[in-house]
């Protein structure tokens, strides 16, 4: 998320306010924020800390992709019940999909069974690249991308979930840094210039 695209967010704020000093720490591991001493927290889903404010800034869509070599290889895939048939790549700590049709609002949410996984969603991208599998993931980690370039294609774009959130978190703090609530209203005002998602 940050490699991708947050990182512009936090690129402008630098150029913004180049008397504030920034330590960008990027970790897929939830860590002790108070012991790391962090102001502010970026989170993906529901890994929320006690006692800090938690906004949300976006609900990113997830969706399947493929590489078109491992299509034309191992055939095409019509409905999520064919992925149990195929060899399937995940984030470590993603391993239950949930697929919901959002024309029918059927449900897909069997037990799958993965080839490879990885904590890092940058390497599970490549892996299907490479054409090592199916992936679930966020769907700008493969819109980005060249299709023709990268032989990469998205599968059964019907098939969705909710997403999953995304959070700014701080400290409850009565008196915050002046260099916090400048951020926090740097990011509010860029998540309206760009609301790329929900």
């Amino acid at each position: 998320m940050t490699q991708l695209w947050l990182k512009k967010c936090i690129y402008e704020f630098a150029e913004k306010h180049p008397n504030i000093c920034i330590d960008l720490d990027v970790q897929n591991e939830k860590i002790d924020l108070v012991s790391k001493r962090v102001d502010i927290s970026f989170r993906l889903g529901d890994l929320i800390e006690q006692d800090w404010v938690a906004r949300k800034l976006w609900s990113i869509p997830f969706g399947l992709c493929a590489s078109r070599s491992y299509i034309e290889k191992n055939g095409p895939v019509t409905h999520p019940k064919q992925l149990v048939n195929h060899r399937l790549i995940t984030v470590n700590n993603d391993c239950h999909w949930k697929l919901v049709n959002q024309t029918t609002n059927e449900v897909f949410s069997d037990e799958l069974q993965f080839q490879f996984s990885s904590n890092d969603v940058l390497l599970v991208r490549d892996a299907v690249v490479h054409g090592l599998g199916i992936a679930w993931i966020p769907t700008y980690y493969f819109h980005e991308l060249n299709h023709d370039q990268h032989n990469l294609l998205p599968l059964l774009p019907d098939w969705q979930d909710a997403g999953k959130e995304v959070f700014i978190m701080y400290r409850d703090r009565d008196k915050r840094p002046m260099r916090v609530d400048a951020f926090i209203e740097h990011v509010s005002m860029w998540k309206n210039r760009f609301n790329m998602f929900v």
